[in-house]
């Protein structure tokens, strides 16, 4: 049990390591409306295409010193921080597994764990810089999302379309709670307070979560992003008028409602 939970834990931060390096390509591609596949690596700023030896997450960034072999143009550090950050994602996904279940139910709450981190990490972070959430990823979490409904009821010996049809409404809700807010909010503040794309992640979160789980979330999720613009506006690191990505709190609270349980969750948090 202690080799398999050391193995489990090693390939946990090593698969995040990797598919991390393939979040750097989507966040990057995306808002630049290229592909994800194709053409391989290649440096921004020259367009060199990088060989594989110099692509290798991490190790490749802090070998080259940060900067381009043919250029020497700086590489951003956020390139290995998003492949560490997948990994130690990886791994909590992992140990928020508990010991008592059959070897089915591990394998297949590991992978919709990772899948899950997958689909909200690039969601999180293009949102955080170009205030944009990708309708592409959102409806690749909805397919991901369905078909974990369905495999989730076969493991439980659950009704799969009675299964799949709950989650649905309570996507269905995550999406509607969050365009009432927006109405609210436009009435209150005479613009736009969140973007339609905030509200399609939502929906996307509560296909995943369930309910409660999807209420549980929206509502952390305003508490959290409460707390961190009144942090922001006291320090001074945020100004009164400055648009706040949200898709970033949903994300985090959504995640963590997965992999804890809106119960589990909400002792954390309070």
């Amino acid at each position: 049990m202690l080799y398999s939970k050391i193995f489990f834990s090693c390939f946990s931060i090593f698969s995040g390591v990797i598919l991390g390096s393939f979040i750097n390509v989507v966040i990057y591609r995306l808002p630049n409306n290229q592909s994800i596949l194709r053409p391989r690596s290649f440096c921004p700023n020259c367009k060199t295409n990088i060989p594989w030896y110099e692509n290798i997450p991490i190790y490749s960034w802090i070998k080259l010193k940060g900067k381009c072999s043919k250029c020497r143009n700086a590489i951003s550090i956020k390139y290995p921080l998003t492949e560490l950050f997948t990994g130690i994602l990886f791994l909590i996904s992992f140990y928020a597994i508990p010991n008592n279940i059959n070897f089915e139910n591990f394998i297949i709450t590991l992978l919709s764990n990772w899948t899950f981190t997958l689909i909200l990490l690039p969601i999180s972070i293009i949102d955080y810089d170009f205030l944009w959430i990708p309708n592409s990823i959102i409806k690749i979490g909805i397919i991901f999302g369905l078909v974990i409904s369905i495999f989730s009821a076969i493991l439980k010996n659950q009704e799969i379309l009675i299964n799949v049809f709950e989650n649905l409404i309570s996507g269905i809700l995550g999406f509607l709670i969050i365009v009432l807010i927006m109405k609210f909010g436009e009435l209150i503040f005479k613009k736009p307070a969140m973007g339609l794309g905030d509200a399609k992640l939502a929906g996307m979160i509560g296909l995943w979560l369930g309910f409660p789980g999807v209420i549980v979330s929206i509502w952390s999720s305003f508490l959290i992003a409460g707390l961190f613009i009144f942090i922001g506006l006291a320090s001074k690191k945020i100004s009164r008028h400055q648009l706040i990505p949200f898709g970033p709190f949903l994300s985090i609270t959504g995640f963590l409602v997965w992999i804890y349980g809106e119960t589990t969750f909400l002792k954390i948090l309070f």
